[in-house]
């Protein structure tokens, strides 16, 4: 348990690192909702380090919304409604024009973009 939880850590610190990177992940308002935005897919072996870190940071920004990549295929992009987005964001308002997932629940959407900015008209269709 405890090797665990000092490996988890250090995956945190080294995730942390990697976000630090000026222009990695980036802030935006789109129709008044506060959007974190990857711009660049993390190495696969950060991600679980970000798992950790990212509820600070979605505070600390307060943020609606995650726009995101897959851990396993740099094709396919993600959108997470976060906590904050709760009565703000349902993604089951919108369609992507190549829907990989879309949970009934509203807050999870996997896809492939279209173009650069679908994941932009994805979530200004997306606000209740």
């Amino acid at each position: 348990g405890l090797s665990e939880k000092i490996r988890f850590d250090e995956d945190k610190k080294v995730a942390a690192e990697w976000v630090a990177d000026p222009g990695r992940l980036v802030t935006e308002e789109i129709e008044g909702i506060t959007v974190l935005a990857y711009q660049e897919q993390p190495p696969v072996e950060v991600f679980e380090g970000l798992h950790g870190i990212d509820r600070n940071i979605i505070r600390e920004h307060g943020a609606a919304v995650v726009y995101g990549y897959d851990k396993k295929d740099p094709s396919i992009r993600t959108l997470y409604r976060t906590d904050l987005g709760h009565d703000v964001i349902d993604f089951s308002l919108s369609e992507a024009r190549e829907t990989l997932f879309s949970h009934q629940g509203g807050f999870l959407l996997r896809f492939r973009p279209s173009d650069r900015d679908e994941w932009r008209r994805i979530i200004a269709a997306s606000i209740i």
